[in-house]
């Protein structure tokens, strides 16, 4: 499944509705960590119709998950 935000193909259905109603679904990526459910709008989860300043880049990525920039992560 295509990540809405950074659009990589590690995104994964996290869970559902309770009641097996399927009235919501939660989605994750393993690449950037971001969530969506399968009921927010338009302009969240279409690519097209989202605002780019909220687009996660390769460059982006490369910037936000920058290790070095983390002292408690280096190793």
């Amino acid at each position: 499944m295509k990540c809405v935000r950074c659009l990589s193909d590690d995104a994964y259905k996290a869970a559902e509705a309770p009641d097996k109603s399927g009235a919501w679904e939660l989605y994750c990526c393993r690449t950037c960590n971001y969530g969506w459910r399968s009921t927010e709008e338009e302009d969240i989860v279409n690519i097209e119709k989202r605002n780019p300043a909220f687009q996660l880049t390769p460059e982006k990525m490369e910037q936000v998950f920058d290790l070095n920039k983390i002292p408690e992560l280096r190793k």
